[in-house]
């Protein structure tokens, strides 16, 4: 059964791929302003004239002014723009920092600090809130470069100056601080289910590795009288049956392996097969139809195989009934009812089925041992 190992690990792998492609895609979108990428511009030391689009990082010990804000469903200021002093002590000038949550508050105090103090130009620096911002430097553009646009043509017409030397003082750029995505419910919902899938892909790659897709069949051959001929009569099996409607099947073992790792049994532990549709909606309108036929266990367990049409669940149901003619075939709420209540009334029906056909009354020889079965069971079904 090399085959089926072989299957796996490439099934697993390429699964791995596409979660770890998915997860980068969302933790980029919603991180990216995170990311080291480009040279770090040091704005407490560059020339204003020299700055540009990229990384940067800056100390902000006060605040001018704020030109532009983002408010949240309640009218309080979540985001601003503010005007910090930057650049060479040559060049000195303004740029826009966009800020949020603490350094927002930050800010806002020290341009409070600066107002109250620029008159009588006592103002002092509170060293415990100086701190430092490092993010991505962008020029200042929509309705952000109008706000920015109309404050320094009302800081000309104050101090009576040209707005070509007001201009000049404020630099059209802004340095944002960083922030998941768009800051909101959805953003970081989105960046959690990027890690949740890079996690995901990661264990799917050391599953690929590692995992041992035959370690159910090898755990029933341990429980036999001989492993080593167990597993060769399920080797011999596996090789040697054909493959119908997508599982391998005979008088003593089935096998379907349409999931990462097999699903195998003995024949005669499959109780109940039957087929079910689901139908998938979005807004109450029908998108499509999912086609499986379900086939439960004595032991509780649930097989299902996935099939493109109805027309190929019916197809497999029909091969089943011929192939597993003792075990019960069809839904019905009384069946499902009886099966997660009374499995074992169910389990002897289909014993006795199975006696009758073979003619063999020793039920311990079957794996069947310890099941009271009287007429009246079979006329539940």
């Amino acid at each position: 059964m090399k085959e089926l190992v072989r299957k796996y690990r490439i099934k697993t792998a390429v699964g791995a791929l596409v979660a770890l492609a998915i997860g980068l895609l969302c933790s980029y979108v919603e991180f990216k302003d995170y990311l080291p990428i480009g040279e770090l511009q040091d704005l407490d030391n560059t020339m204003a004239s020299e700055i540009k689009e990229g990384r940067g990082e800056m100390t902000v010990a006060y605040v001018y002014d704020y030109f532009s804000y983002w408010t949240d469903k309640y009218g309080k200021e979540v985001i601003r723009d503010y005007y910090v002093p930057t650049g060479h002590e040559d060049e000195m000038a303004y740029i826009g920092v966009e800020l949020h949550g603490k350094m927002n508050d930050k800010a806002y105090d020290m341009m409070q600090r600066y107002w109250e103090h620029e008159e009588s130009g006592d103002y002092d620096y509170v060293d415990e809130d100086i701190f430092t911002v490092k993010g991505r430097v962008e020029k200042i553009t929509g309705d952000n470069l109008r706000y920015h646009t109309e404050f320094l043509h009302e800081l000309a017409t104050m101090y009576d100056m040209p707005i070509e030397e007001v201009e000049e003082l404020f630099v059209p750029y802004v340095l944002v601080q960083p922030q998941i995505g768009d800051d909101d419910a959805s953003s970081y919902m989105v960046a959690v289910f990027g890690i949740i899938m890079i996690g995901v892909a990661l264990f799917m790659f050391f599953s690929a590795l590692f995992g041992d897709p035959l370690k159910k069949i090898k755990a029933y051959a341990k429980k036999t009288s001989n492993e080593e001929m167990t597993m060769s009569y399920i080797e011999n099996f596996y090789n040697n049956t054909p493959e119908r409607y997508g599982v391998k099947l005979d008088n003593r073992y089935f096998m379907y392996s349409g999931n990462s790792k097999p699903d195998f049994c003995e024949t005669k532990d499959i109780i109940w097969f039957y087929k079910f549709i689901l139908t998938r909606k979005s807004y109450f309108i029908t998108v499509g139809h999912d086609y499986y036929v379900k086939i439960q266990l004595a032991n509780g367990k649930l097989i299902q195989i996935n099939y493109k049409s109805e027309a190929e669940v019916d197809e497999a149901i029909s091969y089943l009934t011929r192939q597993i003619p003792d075990a019960i075939a069809g839904f019905s709420d009384e069946l499902m009812k009886m099966y997660n209540r009374d499995r074992q009334q169910m389990i002897n029906a289909v014993a006795r089925k199975r006696e009758e056909r073979m003619g063999n009354a020793d039920m311990t020889s079957a794996g069947m041992s310890g099941m009271d079965m009287t007429n009246s069971d079979m006329n539940n079904f």
